[in-house]
């Protein structure tokens, strides 16, 4: 989904590596396909999506707020949200949109319209 993002930190020794905040959320996300020149302190559109490499395993969650939890000092993230089966997104306060060729949503009908949480590998993102 794309977003209106401000860069508040690049990682010198991870050139992937950028510090962003969309919609009062700070996120370390990875631009797989590198970036242009961005600058620290300025705003840029972007769209951030997720990589999940194995399993999306998403469950059921009793706390019903949205947050985007760092896993360590990796990419990774826990995420949590409402989850929309026909838009096929999952709402944390930035939505993530599910690619149909990557991620199978077909056993997760149950779900739909709750709050759930998911582990991703990163978040990426990709500058206009």
């Amino acid at each position: 989904m794309e977003y209106d993002v401000l860069v508040k930190g690049l990682n010198p020794c991870v050139e992937e590596e950028v510090i962003i905040e969309a919609d009062g959320i700070v996120l370390t996300c990875f631009a797989p396909w590198g970036f242009p020149a961005i600058e620290v302190g300025k705003k840029y559109k972007a769209n951030i999506g997720v990589t999940i490499l194995d399993n999306l395993g998403m469950k059921e969650t009793a706390d019903s707020s949205n947050s985007f939890k760092q896993i360590g000092s990796t990419f990774a993230y826990c995420i949590r949200g409402k989850f929309d089966l026909d838009s096929r997104i999952l709402d944390a306060g930035i939505q993530i949109r599910f690619d149909e060729d990557e991620v199978d949503l077909h056993d997760y009908g149950y779900l739909d319209g709750r709050y759930v949480e998911i582990k991703v590998d990163r978040i990426d993102i990709e500058f206009e």
